[in-house]
């Protein structure tokens, strides 16, 4: 089944999001990440999208990736969102630092599994959307 044009832009801004959430935690351990307002709030940005991105991949391409958790990726946008006053940084930063670099790997292999995206760039790692 070729993927979607659709499919494919949400699986690659998911990937880059997970990434730009690795990257604002860095070394920082959970306490420096809570105390510090902006990486806080860009790394709970960055789950809300991966969320947002993966509740609109097609039911096809989310059943071509069952180790991907889609619900629960999408109930922690959900709460994200619409429960912010009672956010478990502790879930947060453990999603992040435990949970994102393996969906990384998993979009990678898929998307390079897939060829070229549709816009005819690379799929493979440290590839960014356009």
């Amino acid at each position: 089944m070729p993927l979607e044009d659709k499919d494919h832009a949400r699986l690659r801004d998911m990937m880059q999001h997970a990434r730009d959430a690795i990257t604002l935690l860095g070394s920082r351990m959970q306490e420096e990440m809570v105390a510090d307002l902006g990486v806080r709030h860009g790394v709970v940005r960055c789950v809300e999208v991966i969320g947002e991105a993966g509740h609109q991949v097609s039911d096809e391409t989310q059943a071509a990736l069952p180790a991907v958790p889609w619900h629960l990726m999408w109930g922690m946008r959900n709460r994200l969102i619409h429960d912010y006053g009672n956010t478990n940084f502790r879930i947060v930063f453990k999603v992040v630092r435990e949970e994102l670099p393996g969906l990384i790997v998993t979009i990678e292999a898929f998307l390079a599994a897939q060829g070229p995206a549709p816009d005819g760039s690379a799929s493979g790692p440290g590839n960014k959307p356009t």
